[in-house]
């Protein structure tokens, strides 16, 4: 839009033009509830909306770059997510303008544990200086329709006289949004409940943990798939090829306190793996080797973030809204992101894209059953007159344990979900593994894929040892059958030829040998050259994907040309087994 200013000034009543304005708009209205359940529910332009994000952190020097800042930004919509929560550490115009092309929503406030939380020690000139810093982001970030709502406290909500002077600011200012006392479920003197809660976990916790999580309300409430989660997730996410841009060799494996320095240190909870570890080695087997590690760990970071966002997918709107504690590290980092450092998209990259699609089938650990969901805000309506969910379950040696083709009838409702069938939960043989698989077909058109492995022994977790950032598991899955998984037969054929002056597509398809074993967590890596580095930013339209024998995929991947350094790329395919 185009805003011309005009000035009469040549006496005989004419305009002329002093000076123009070109400024980008959006016209959107936000406005939120709280629902029945005590939940906060945003709506965007009268339509509730399932908030599907994740913490956002600058870098630890607080360094700039533009070019990186794009990259970011345009990974949290290719994992398709909508929004991103930035708390206290305000970007740059250059950030917040590419979240309003790139249609990403943003939660913005006050940051916790510093002098925003300390009201009671405000004197007046705290006030004054609080307001006025109010002031200035609130006449910066009110013309950005990507800016939702303001968080005025995070950890606590603000004292009274506190919160009712920013509210003064908020209207005096025209605020056009909604805003929200706290992160957490702390009550509000001023405006009531906040109808958010922030009771983790902040570590790792097994997939049924979303599902089966108890709902008893208030603080007391833990982090399931129910209300608004401001921040949660299963924490530990450890980088695999990065750690070699991170250690030296002599402290790869074993785990160390070299690997510990990178797992942050908040009050002596953190500052290790152990509570990732423990579980690895007990569900997948011990780990040998720092190989044996990386392919462990990224199968196991896979499930637990995959089952989050699925959770809240399949419950919404019981379930209002989520943000992934976090989207991005401030420094290489083994905990709370969803891509490393070096912008390295590992498993949970693409567990997360795959677990927020527009429509996609779930497998719900709690219970067995087996949905379809559709978030678009219209009818999935089929192309063909048969839409339909090819449901099956194998053993480890790739025998058929279920085999189920679901019909889906007249498509999927706008902004629902649709439950199609049970998996029952198979007992024998004793402590072994199984996948569950399910396909949506449109026709003969493959929709989407997602394969589960699950266990004979199911999972118990130990909810009286629950605290608000673990609830540790009692009994384990046992997936150790994985190990035992005979090598994959795999066959691939590359291709890299450049789509744009700048731009880079390498398409790599794979084909799992009809006489071989189901291969699991089959995934490719592109390296500079011959050093080993990964080519990062990089946006494959998918990853870590599991072939049935006899089954083919093709996985394809964008880069930028300068990102190879004069190199010509390296490709490595490779699998869990």
């Amino acid at each position: 839009m185009t805003i011309t200013f005009t000035l009469n000034s040549d006496g005989d009543g004419n305009s002329i033009v002093s000076d123009t304005l070109h400024k980008r708009i959006a016209l959107r209205e936000i406005t939120d509830i709280i629902d029945s359940n005590g939940h906060r529910l945003y709506k965007v332009n009268g339509k509730p909306i399932l908030i599907r994000g994740a913490g956002w952190t600058p870098d630890l020097f607080l360094r700039t770059n533009a070019t990186r800042q794009e990259a970011e930004i345009s990974y949290v919509k290719h994992m398709n997510l909508n929004t991103i929560r930035s708390e206290g550490k305000f970007e740059t115009e250059h950030w917040f303008d590419l979240c309003d092309e790139q249609g990403i929503l943003v939660m913005i406030g006050w940051c916790c544990c510093d002098s925003w939380q300390r009201w009671d020690d405000w004197k007046q000139e705290q006030f004054f200086v609080a307001k006025e810093s109010l002031r200035s982001q609130v006449r910066r970030l009110r013309y950005h329709p990507s800016v939702f709502v303001f968080l005025v406290g995070s950890d606590q909500a603000p004292t009274p006289d506190a919160e009712k002077a920013m509210i003064s600011v908020f209207n005096a200012e025209s605020w056009p949004n909604p805003i929200l006392s706290s992160a957490s479920a702390a009550k509000s003197k001023v405006t009531g409940p906040s109808g958010v809660k922030m009771s983790g976990p902040y570590s790792y916790v097994a997939p049924s943990y979303w599902l089966v999580a108890p709902t008893t309300g208030g603080e007391t409430e833990l982090g399931g798939a129910h209300g608004f989660l401001t921040e949660g997730g299963p924490g530990e996410n450890p980088m695999t090829q990065s750690i070699r841009r991170v250690l030296p060799d002599e402290h790869l494996w074993p785990i160390d306190d070299w690997w510990n320095y990178h797992c942050g240190s908040s009050q002596g909870l953190y500052g290790t793996l152990t509570r990732f570890t423990d579980p690895l080695n007990n569900r997948y087997g011990t780990t040998t080797s720092l190989h044996d590690f990386s392919l462990k760990s990224q199968a196991q970071a896979y499930e637990a973030h995959r089952a989050m966002f699925e959770a809240y997918t399949l419950k919404r709107y019981t379930a209002t809204g989520l943000i992934q504690w976090m989207q991005n590290n401030p420094f290489p980092s083994h905990i709370w992101h969803l891509y490393d450092y070096f912008l390295v998209p590992g498993s949970v990259y693409f567990a997360t894209r795959l677990a927020c699609e527009s429509v996609h089938p779930i497998y719900a650990y709690n219970d067995g059953s087996v949905w379809v969901s559709n978030s678009l805000f219209t009818d999935f309506i089929p192309k063909s007159s048969s839409l339909h969910l090819l449901v099956r379950a194998f053993s480890v040696d790739s025998s058929v344990l279920f085999n189920q083709d679901v019909q889906i009838n007249g498509g999927i409702k706008a902004d629902s979900s649709i439950k199609l069938t049970t998996v029952p939960q198979f007992t024998t043989p004793v402590n072994s593994t199984y996948f569950v698989r399910l396909d949506l077909f449109d026709g003969q058109d493959q929709i989407t894929t997602n394969t589960y492995w699950l266990s004979t022994t199911p999972e118990v977790l130990d909810w009286d040892q629950s605290t608000w950032y673990n609830t540790p598991t009692k009994v384990y899955a046992n997936y150790a059958a994985l190990q035992s998984l005979p090598p994959s037969k795999l066959t691939s054929k590359t291709q890299t030829l450049p789509i744009s002056a700048t731009t880079m597509q390498t398409t790599v398809q794979i084909i799992n040998d009809e006489t071989g074993p189901i291969a699991f967590m089959v995934h490719v890596n592109i390296f500079k050259g011959e050093s080993g580095i990964n080519v990062a930013p990089i946006f494959w339209n998918n990853n870590f994907v599991t072939l049935l024998p006899g089954e083919a995929v093709l996985l394809q991947a964008t880069y930028s040309t300068s990102d190879l350094e004069g190199t010509t790329p390296t490709i490595v395919v490779d699998s869990f087994n």
